[in-house]
């Protein structure tokens, strides 16, 4: 439930704080959904390939109401074998 209106950010990390990653065996997406079900903006999957950083990241502007946060595992690379592992969800108001 969303409280207060404005910019919010939706942000997945590794259980520990840590960057998701082969270690970790952790790559999540994260889809942000209004209460009728329907699909807001896209996220940022994969926050910093570059570095490993397979986590991800959504910023909507939002209303007060409810919403909805799926997160999928996703997959490194092509090899199509989803990754798995535990990971936090972090929701913030801001960027």
């Amino acid at each position: 439930m969303i409280q207060t209106g404005g910019l919010h950010t939706f942000e997945t990390s590794g259980f520990n704080g840590a960057y998701c990653s082969y270690g970790l065996e952790l790559n999540t997406n994260l889809q942000l959904f209004n209460s009728a079900g329907t699909a807001i903006g896209t996220g940022t999957d994969d926050i910093a390939a570059g570095v490993n950083n397979y986590c991800s990241r959504q910023s909507a502007t939002l209303v007060p109401g409810t919403y909805y946060v799926r997160i999928t595992p996703g997959t490194f690379f092509t090899s199509g074998v989803p990754h798995q592992g535990r990971y936090r969800l972090e929701v913030r108001l801001g960027p």
